[in-house]
């Protein structure tokens, strides 16, 4: 080992076998151990052979590494390159190979200046090949998720809508008449104070400070609410955008709070847990329920969120709040992980806790800690939103432990407890209106219309349905069935 850095995570330079350095992240070699450039050599030849029988006349890379993948493509022929350097500090302290490319690459640090030279490139008709960086997959999750929308609205914003039909939308498409939606919070407590509570290891240190706290609106991911609620906290807010099966939470929460909100698209028995309280918001997914959302012009949430931390901040944004205040949003542990939470059906400690799919990283307080792909990327979008609310005149603060969002504030305990608490007391929250967007009369022409096959179907390689079974468009020659199926459905709903 040459050098080791924890400037953004885990970080390490090496001598491969041929003599060149080699890059570690995350415990990962990103080139081979044998000669990293032949074998990158290789790989750009690949690429630019796809990016040709693609008719794509420029690259554009997340990630650049020791710089031997973009030198590779330059000096086989590609001359128009842009890159995505998602960690500039870090990269500064990379020993870079030189060459020419070093100085004809476009090197980007975020996403306003990435998008802005896609646009030019696109103003004279030039298509783009995007790839991320070999090694770099599980650290970019937020730059690539960002540049496949940044591309898709600026080549494919003409072309015709198309859906998704999956068992799952439909469940949500046949209770979308018995629903309210968050509308009914929009702007609803201009410059009022919030807390975001979520089940990370932060939580339980900060508890003691939620206690008779002021005019402060809590929010808690359906994960946390059992534990606040065992400490006397009261939650105004309960929020769910996880797709599993619930019901192990749900079945641990009081009654004594004022709105349940949900994501479309969560489990359908999620949606009828507390209809009367229910109010439902909506992640851009391109599923058959979506169509009819839009046509009702309801708030549709398009940025690139992975866990209901995030969810709760674009939620509280949404409804007004000026001061937040995040709890237990960590994204890393040390130790001690859920263990004041139920344990749940679908965790697998072992692979939770299994290094060969972590990596390592330091915390706000300069410890080491260990994360994921998924939660370094809550965490990095937290930062990216953070920035922009912080612009609008928002004050986000963050009880120390976890990943730094860098924003308003970093608060001890005790400087949490004083922003809370005033003496003042707590009132009751807005409890929301139950005005429903939706009749039944829509879903069932919508039904018939995917019937007819008016429906032009989107599945796409990239889709959420990879991941999730129940997200997958069901076959063509099942359509006709199951729609009769979910007919009755509705009308079963309807008589209820």
């Amino acid at each position: 080992m040459l050098t080791k850095g924890y400037t953004e995570f885990q970080w390490e330079i090496t001598n491969s076998r041929s003599g060149e350095k080699n890059l570690l992240l995350g415990g990962r070699a990103v080139y081979s151990a044998y000669d990293p450039v032949e074998k990158t050599e290789i790989t750009a030849r690949r690429l630019m052979e796809s990016a040709k029988s693609e008719k794509c006349d420029h690259i554009v890379i997340i990630g650049s590494g020791l710089g031997y993948l973009p030198r590779a493509l330059y000096e086989a022929g590609c001359k128009k390159i842009i890159i995505w350097e998602p960690f500039p500090i870090m990269q500064q302290s990379f020993p870079v190979c030189s060459g020419k490319w070093r100085d004809e690459a476009i090197i980007v640090n975020n996403y306003e200046d990435f998008r802005d030279n896609i646009l030019l490139f696109a103003k004279h008709g030039a298509r783009p090949k995007l790839v991320i960086h070999p090694g770099y997959e599980i650290f970019c999750r937020l730059e690539h998720r960002l540049a496949v929308q940044a591309l898709d609205d600026i080549y494919n914003s003409q072309s015709e809508s198309r859906y998704t039909v999956s068992l799952r939308s439909l469940e949500t498409l046949i209770r979308l008449p018995f629903l309210s939606s968050i509308k009914e919070f929009e702007g609803a407590f201009e410059g009022k104070s919030a807390v975001l509570a979520n089940p990370g290891p932060s939580l339980k240190k900060g508890i003691n400070a939620l206690k008779g706290m002021d005019d402060v609106t809590v929010f808690a991911s359906l994960q946390s609410v059992s534990y606040l609620q065992k400490n006397g906290i009261r939650v105004n807010f309960i929020v769910c955008s996880d797709p599993k099966d619930m019901s192990p939470f749900m079945a641990e929460c009081s009654d004594d709070f004022d709105a349940f909100f949900a994501e479309s698209s969560i489990d359908s028995g999620s949606l009828d847990w507390k209809r009367d309280k229910t109010f439902l918001f909506h992640f851009k997914c391109g599923q058959i329920h979506e169509k009819l959302w839009k046509e009702a012009q309801m708030p549709v949430i398009e940025e690139p969120t992975s866990t209901v931390s995030e969810a709760m901040l674009l939620l509280a944004d949404y409804m007004g709040f000026k001061e937040i205040y995040c709890i237990g949003m960590d994204y890393c542990w040390e130790i001690d992980r859920y263990s004041y939470r139920t344990h749940y059906k679908y965790d697998d400690d072992k692979k939770i806790n299994d290094m060969g799919s972590c990596f390592q990283l330091l915390t706000s307080s300069d410890h080491v800690a260990v994360t994921q792909s998924l939660y370094f990327h809550g965490a990095r979008f937290m930062q990216y939103k953070c920035r922009e609310l912080q612009g609008r005149g928002k004050e986000i603060y963050q009880l120390a432990g976890g990943i730094d969002f860098h924003c308003s504030g970093l608060l001890s305990l005790d400087a949490l407890k004083k922003k809370l608490n005033s003496g003042n007391g707590k009132k009751t929250g807005n409890k929301g209106t139950n005005r429903l967007a939706f009749n039944a009369g829509q879903v069932q022409r919508l039904l018939n219309d995917i019937k007819q096959g008016r429906i032009k179907n989107g599945e796409k390689d990239s889709d959420p349905g990879r991941t999730w079974p129940f997200l997958r468009a069901i076959p063509v020659e099942e359509v006709d069935d199951i729609c009769n199926l979910y007919l009755r459905k509705l009308q079963k709903y309807e008589s209820l």
